[in-house]
């Protein structure tokens, strides 16, 4: 298993700072896709930390075909003595083996939670503890949303490619500094699907257009370029129609639109498996 360890990186100011990897020691021993994997990782943290203080903040990613990687931010492992080390990851691998992908648990007085994802090409598991008493229902669900968004952000990644998703026709339309986006879905069991947006940023026309399409009551809430090392990627924020936060992303290898669209399928199709965990 392959540890990451590392402090807060200065992305705490939630989304709007979920950019490049920050320079690390540890950067020797990972390639190209292992730091886009940390610097979404840390983004979550980020996001996990804002809501309370925490003790325990950790990601165990178990892609299928090579050795997991746990991404820890709290406690750190310098601060750790050998027996609370391998006793704070014997409890990661018991968690990640549990029958629910989700579930509360103590470890040294820490009220905590845990959350598994699936995706098609990688398994993941966040541990998140409170130092500050029980966590209540709300912070919990709040939790449990941004372990999940995050969880499948990382399987997007590991999985690469965009095959997952078929991307819809689009037409578009630029005039007077603003932009205009339908986009088109083919559908074998009924009608044309169609969605239209018009907005002055030409990635938010296109994720507005997709989502009218296929998710009318879902809402719009950002999309934007990443700097992801030397890769440059699209990450699409939005919520379901049940107001649940989703995140998608595609690494842009050509038509920034073409690559939105993309983004915005997989946030809204949540890459959802049967036990509910979104992948």
């Amino acid at each position: 298993m392959v540890v990451v360890a590392k402090t807060k990186s200065g992305l705490g100011r939630g989304l709007a700072s979920l950019i490049p990897v920050a320079d690390n020691f540890e950067d020797r021993y990972l390639d190209d896709a292992d730091r886009v994997l940390r610097s979404l990782t840390d983004a979550g943290f980020d996001l996990l930390e804002e809501g309370s203080p925490l003790g325990l903040c950790a990601y165990l990613h178990s892609p299928a075909n090579a050795d997991p990687q746990l991404f820890l931010r709290t406690p750190t492992f310098e601060s750790l003595t050998p027996t609370r080390a391998f006793q704070l990851t014997h409890v990661i691998a018991l968690m990640s083996n549990a029958e629910q992908d989700t579930g509360a648990f103590h470890w040294e007085g820490l009220s905590c939670i845990y959350v598994r994802t699936h995706g098609s090409h990688s398994d993941g598991i966040h541990v998140v503890g409170r130092t500050s008493g029980r966590m209540d229902d709300g912070a919990a669900q709040v939790t449990r949303e941004i372990c999940n968004a995050f969880g499948g952000l990382a399987h997007q990644v590991q999985r690469g490619g965009s095959d997952d998703v078929e991307p819809p026709r689009l037409s578009v339309d630029q005039s007077n500094g603003t932009t205009t986006v339908s986009a088109e879905f083919d559908s074998p069991d009924g009608p044309t699907r169609t969605g239209t947006a018009t907005a002055t940023d030409r990635r938010e026309a296109v994720a507005r257009a997709v989502l009218q399409a296929t998710e009318p009551g879902g809402k719009f809430i950002d999309v934007r370029n990443l700097a992801l090392q030397d890769r440059k990627g699209c990450l699409v924020v939005l919520l379901d129609s049940n107001g649940v936060l989703r995140l998608g992303i595609t690494l842009v290898s050509g038509d920034v639109m073409s690559a939105a669209a993309v983004a915005t399928l997989r946030a809204i199709a949540g890459q959802t498996n049967t036990n509910g965990a979104t992948r």
